[in-house]
């Protein structure tokens, strides 16, 4: 959001201007010798006033970008919605009740172990380290190594029906860490179990579906069996159906509200002009009837000042008052009454959209907009898509926050007790 902020405040310095020209007078045209040279579509981007102006073609390269790259994450977020939500729907819809079935399936129900000890255990060994920028505190926690441990252990479902899980080296475990063993300032062990009473759902291949016990272990010998398949790994997870799913679609949810208002904002406020121009604008020609100039001193920062001049025609175009900045040349020429006629892009809908020229063209500043904006989504969706996954979906197990480490430990300790 900050980011989109400055983007914002960017654009609004950027199309307000803050020269103030309006006391500036008219000067009307002399007559002069007309010259034979006419304004075409080839030669008027040399008319246009190049400090403000791009041509017809850079300007809808810029902007025809802009609008490909954002509008390509937003049908990227709407698919990978469509994606979760499908998949939330899928997990929350399944019956835990319904009979087992040998293939591809998912198996719900309490965990039960001979020891009543855990069936999963992975360790993950952290390294904590804290450092200080322009006067915050910062920390992060970064994997150093990992160890998991599994064994074979009963799931009894609602019905009563039992089922051995035997998990592959390579099972995935979803869920939340159970606890945190602190070994100093710096090291902890992140430590993860499936123990015997969890209520977990595993997604494997079932075989034996047929021989269905009420007896966990007199009857192991017959007892379906849950195995890895062959074209996906193990998952015993903790978490409620569709849990993870949903809040995966609500994040690409976001991202695609995002982009959506984001393109809203580039065609409506960035390039209103250009947008209503392009859509429904003809090229109406028009009498120059007065000139205008003035100057205005810029300053950039850490750079000397200097004056940036500034040059206005205005015309009749089908009764109708119109005018624009031109560049220096066109304003030779108006001004001299070498040329009295040239095109204006007249909107149909609305006339008080007209711009100098035969093809919508837009502001240098505008095009910078849509350069920055294009980037900012090029950054800020992978960014945003990769760091909401969860933990077991990312190769190792990172985070960290704002504060120290004794500031982020205070915050997981409220967490626990809420």
């Amino acid at each position: 959001m900050g980011a989109f902020a400055a983007l914002a405040l960017s654009a609004f310095v950027a199309l307000s201007g803050c020269d103030n020209h309006d006391d500036v007078p008219w000067s009307p045209v002399r007559e002069g010798y007309v010259i034979g040279r006419a304004i075409t579509e080839d030669n008027e981007h040399d008319y246009y006033d190049r400090s403000q102006s791009a041509s017809d073609t850079t300007a809808g390269v810029y902007v025809g970008s802009n609008f490909v790259v954002v509008g390509g994450l937003l049908l990227l977020s709407v698919l990978l919605y469509w994606q979760h939500k499908r998949r939330a729907k899928l997990e929350e819809g399944f019956d835990p009740k319904a009979p087992l079935r040998d293939g591809a399936s998912v198996v719900f129900g309490r965990v039960e172990t001979e020891d009543r000890g855990p069936a999963v255990v992975l360790r993950v060994a952290q390294a904590g380290r804290e450092w200080q920028y322009k006067g915050a505190w910062n920390h992060a926690w970064e994997e150093t190594a990992r160890q998991q441990q599994q064994r074979s252990f009963v799931v009894r479902t609602s019905t009563g029906v039992t089922v051995r899980v035997d998990p592959p080296q390579n099972v995935k475990i979803h869920g939340e860490f159970d606890r945190s063993e602190r070994h100093d300032h710096a090291h902890r062990t992140q430590v993860f179990e499936i123990k015997h009473g969890d209520e977990v759902h595993v997604y494997g291949a079932l075989s034996g579906a047929h021989e269905q016990s009420a007896n966990a272990y007199r009857a192991a010998a017959t007892m379906p069996v849950l195995s890895a398949t062959s074209f996906a790994p193990m998952v015993i997870s903790r978490e409620k159906p569709g849990e993870t799913a949903q809040k995966r679609a609500k994040v690409f949810r976001n991202l695609g509200i995002g982009a959506l208002a984001w393109m809203l904002f580039a065609m409506l406020v960035v390039f209103n002009s250009y947008t209503v121009l392009a859509l429904t604008a003809d090229v109406v020609p028009t009498t120059i009837e007065a000139t205008r100039t003035w100057r205005v001193w810029v300053k950039p920062k850490n750079s000397p000042g200097y004056w940036r001049h500034h040059y206005e025609i205005r015309g009749s175009a089908a009764g109708r008052t119109v005018t624009d900045e031109v560049g220096y040349s066109m304003y030779q020429l108006a001004e001299s009454g070498s040329i009295r006629t040239v095109p204006f892009l007249v909107s149909t809908v609305d006339p008080e959209y007209h711009k100098f020229g035969s093809q919508p063209h837009a502001e240098g500043g505008r095009l910078a907009i849509a350069v920055i904006g294009a980037l900012m989504w090029l950054t800020i969706f992978p960014i945003i898509a990769l760091s909401s996954r969860p933990w077991y979906a990312k190769r190792k197990l990172k985070h960290g926050g704002a504060g120290t480490i004794a500031d982020g430990d205070a915050r997981e300790a409220k967490l626990v007790k809420r």
